[in-house]
């Protein structure tokens, strides 16, 4: 056999000016005669790499082709898991594929998937019984698992094209736009002035979910900024009205952070808020008062404490599901209709534009971030602006009790009253004696 000379990178020429290419791959060489003319065989060389990189590569191609949806899609969840920002919606993902998914379509093998199979789940999502209300599964629900079950597939073609060298396409591009569940957009609601009122002053409700109600109705935040919130998050030396800076809100697993919405590339987006005179008197209350934050905690809170804890432990962010039944239970005890948590940015809005609607352009502001370096969006004239509407912005100052005759108060049915203000409830941790300050820090 005529000895080799290394021309170029896999290129070879032998003594009778034959040029050979060879690729190396997958622990196996594959060689072609490319002919007498360099230029031919550097072509033929980019031919034999294209048609190796397209080239299954054994063992670890045969596992890949064993692979269910289930597993593969579960691969997804945990690189998605792994990510040093994870998406807040991660553990929602996942539930949503294991109890709506993965019960039709889970032990089929993904190279085998097609666009029947599909179908299969549309039409299973149409008639499933959803695990947390007993009944069929709302328009929004299954846009919702329709929509996470395409971006997987979608993020699993890609990882085959750029981890594997396969060429895998997503069946969910064939089916038809009537196939698809949509979502349907309806207005979201928001709490009257009465209701408002009457859950920030019935004493039927516990004396720290008040002022949660009160943190939200007046400052229009999220609720996981509101959750996250400690009381070195409001600077008081500012004027004409203290202000409450937000760069993080409360993450759901745990009590770790998770930047602002509006900070999807983690650049530091602030959103500076004023705080209502209702808020801060009832804020200084809610800290200095001994049947306030100390009732919670035994001890009067630091600037490291969050403003509204959990009751069984102040060490620790609200939970969401259980602040969202809160909220149900103190709607039905006011006799105002129950809505979603996030209906208090609505309230905010709306509320605000009934009384002051020339400034109805500012609000904005205060519920959402512009964007940009922190320090830009806080100037002195935009500050007055938002202040402005805060001032203009009328909460808490009529307590239903005293502006609503008593036969018609929120809650009050027919020829009924709601007389004199009940006890305040008391909280699982309210039994135990508030101890003396404590002034070390957590």
């Amino acid at each position: 056999m005529a000895e080799l000379r290394k021309v170029a990178k896999g290129i070879y020429k032998d003594e009778r000016g034959v040029y050979t290419v060879i690729v190396y791959h997958d622990n196996t060489q594959t060689q072609r005669v490319a002919g007498t003319e360099l230029r031919a065989a550097r072509r033929r060389l980019r031919e034999l790499e294209r048609e190796v990189k397209l080239r299954p590569r054994g063992k670890q191609l045969d596992e890949i082709a064993e692979r269910t949806v289930g597993e593969a899609l579960d691969e997804i969840n945990d690189h998605r898991q792994n990510l040093p920002k994870p998406p807040q919606t991660v553990d929602d993902e996942l539930k949503r594929l294991e109890t709506y998914v993965y019960p039709v379509i889970g032990d089929v093998r993904i190279l085998d998937l097609k666009a029947h199979h599909l179908v299969e789940v549309t039409e299973h999502l149409q008639v499933a019984i959803s695990t947390r209300t007993g009944r069929r599964l709302a328009e929004n629900t299954q846009a919702n698992v329709w929509g996470t079950l395409v971006a997987y597939l979608k993020a699993w073609e890609r990882r085959l094209r750029r981890f594997h060298e396969l060429t895998w396409q997503s069946p969910a591009d064939l089916l038809e736009e009537r196939e698809r569940p949509r979502p349907v957009r309806r207005p979201r609601g928001y709490y009257r002035r009465p209701e408002v009122e009457a859950l920030l002053s019935d004493r039927r409700i516990p004396r720290y979910r008040r002022v949660l109600w009160l943190l939200l109705f007046a400052t229009g935040m999220r609720f996981k900024e509101a959750a996250g919130l400690t009381w070195g998050d409001v600077d008081w030396t500012t004027e004409p009205l203290a202000r409450i800076e937000l760069r993080r809100q409360a993450a759901r697993k745990g009590d770790g952070w998770q930047p602002l919405k509006e900070d999807k590339r983690g650049v530091g987006i602030t959103r500076e808020v004023p705080v209502h005179k209702t808020l801060a008197r009832d804020l200084q209350a809610w800290r200095l008062d001994a049947d306030g934050w100390a009732l919670l905690g035994g001890r009067f809170p630091t600037d490291e404490d969050f403003i509204v804890p959990r009751p069984s432990d102040v060490t620790r962010t609200l939970p969401q599901g259980s602040t969202w039944r809160w909220l149900q239970q103190d709607c039905r005890t006011v006799g105002a209709t129950p809505r979603a948590i996030h209906c208090t940015r609505n309230t905010f809005v709306t509320l605000v534009d009934e009384d002051a609607p020339e400034l109805r352009h500012i609000a904005k502001s205060i519920t959402h971030s512009a964007g940009g370096d922190a320090q830009d969006g806080y100037r002195r004239s935009e500050w007055l602006q938002r202040c402005a509407v805060m001032q203009a912005y009328k909460l808490g100052e009529n307590p239903v009790a005293e502006v609503v005759p008593l036969p018609l108060a929120v809650g009050a049915g027919p020829g009924q009253s709601l007389g004199e203000p009940e006890k305040e409830a008391k909280t699982p941790t309210n039994r135990a004696s508030v101890q003396p300050r404590n002034t070390k820090t957590r």
